[in-house]
């Protein structure tokens, strides 16, 4: 075969291609995220928790404040409050 025969070819190739990339970058992420149901009723579950977080969260687990209103409060799970407070020597973790 010839570079004159190879060159139709290649640019049927090249076309496929360039819409194969194409139809990729249109198509939407397919794994769901993990936290999209939770994030509903808690807008924060999943996301970093910040330096000014952390000190409102140990400020108001201080005053006796419950996990469940520190939940509310933060946009966060129940479970999230404990680990974060867990993280931050504030509550002993439970056994496992």
């Amino acid at each position: 075969m010839n570079i004159e025969e190879l060159v139709p070819r290649v640019n049927v190739l090249c076309s496929l291609l360039e819409d194969f990339l194409a139809e990729v970058q249109r198509a939407p992420d397919k794994r769901p995220n993990p936290y999209a149901k939770l994030r509903e009723l808690y807008p924060n579950a999943g996301k970093p928790w910040s330096a000014a977080d952390d000190d409102a969260l140990r400020q108001l687990f201080g005053e006796g404040k419950p996990v469940e209103d520190l939940a509310l409060r933060f946009g966060r799970t129940s479970n999230g409050i404990r680990q974060r407070l867990e993280r931050l020597g504030l509550l002993v973790p439970l056994a496992r």
